[in-house]
């Protein structure tokens, strides 16, 4: 059995389609475990009346708390296998779980991984997935796709299969803004020796107005997701510290891209001390920087003058 984890909050407009694309899924074998985190529309009935059309819908109704742990609430409750993620204001392909399943199982792997289409409110790709063959990767080449800009293998929960057996001692950290896909999935990754990624855009990954998730992380959270990302460099380095210059491009960029985004463009109260503390991050990597081939060298000239207060 597959159980299917939905956080859900203030999405009554796409919650119906979501649901419809998970109840169709050809691999009937699943629980849907609607979690309702306190949603004030009407939400709540929506997954009520659902859970009354097909058994294999389970609500949980919370005092909204977040989606860490309404994450955290559907895991406690799971009773399949194998555990998806889904967000309520996504839908899938109705062959995405059995496609995960039979690629996790014909490998031996122990996460499954597809791609995704970004579309529109209306359903129309915006951004279409580039196909390719499918991917056997062991956890050097995991590691590897996961620092590359963007991450080759997305750094969130939703388009993956994972071993229920590997997650009894892992769950979402509560109270962290931003990145606690990512935290969650660094945790995960510790554990996998083998993984396949199916390169089938059978996620829905819908850009919408007015989306938390949407749009990149807002300024509270770009640095705990900094933090986040060293954290899981740090980690790398002790099994494979070859991989230290493409994690460092990665954690570096990461830097650059929340000082742009929040620093320069943004307007917030938080700009001058964010500059602050990304500046003393990219001073943490001086001078090994400077000497990183796969950092373009006019960027490592740009972190230096950064770091040395001559821009920004």
């Amino acid at each position: 059995m597959i159980s299917i984890i939905v956080p859900i909050y203030k999405v009554e407009k796409y919650l119906p389609k979501c649901i419809d694309s998970l109840m169709n899924q050809t691999y009937r074998d699943i629980e849907i475990i609607l979690v309702d985190d306190g949603s004030p529309d009407s939400c709540p009935k929506i997954c009520d009346d659902y859970a009354a059309k097909d058994p294999r819908i389970v609500v949980i109704h919370q005092v909204n708390s977040g989606v860490s742990v309404a994450r955290n609430a559907g895991l406690d409750m799971a009773k399949g296998e194998y555990v998806g993620f889904c967000d309520a204001d996504d839908y899938i392909d109705n062959r995405m779980y059995e496609t995960l399943l039979n690629a996790f199982l014909d490998v031996g792997a122990q996460i499954s991984i597809c791609g995704y289409d970004y579309v529109d409110e209306e359903g129309n790709v915006t951004r279409p997935y580039k196909l390719k063959e499918k991917e056997l990767l062991n956890q050097k080449d995991i590691y590897r796709k996961f620092f590359d800009m963007p991450p080759s293998i997305r750094l969130c929960v939703w388009n993956k299969l994972f071993s229920k057996n590997l997650l009894q001692d892992i769950r979402f950290t509560v109270g962290i803004k931003g990145a606690e896909d990512a935290e969650f999935l660094g945790k995960y990754l510790k554990k996998v020796t083998k993984a396949v990624f199916v390169h089938e855009p059978l996620y829905k990954n819908c850009e919408r107005r007015g989306s938390a998730t949407r749009g990149g992380l807002k300024a509270d959270s770009v640095l705990p997701a900094l933090d986040i990302y060293k954290e899981i460099a740090n980690y790398s380095h002790t099994v494979y510290p070859e991989l230290d210059r493409h994690a460092q491009a990665y954690y570096l960029d990461a830097c650059l891209l929340g000082y742009n985004e929040y620093c320069v463009k943004g307007d917030n109260s938080q700009a001058e001390s964010l500059k602050h503390v990304i500046r003393k991050n990219v001073g943490r990597e001086f001078p090994s920087f400077l000497f990183n081939r796969e950092i373009y060298w006019k960027t490592r000239l740009y972190y230096l003058m950064f770091f040395l207060g001559l821009k920004g």
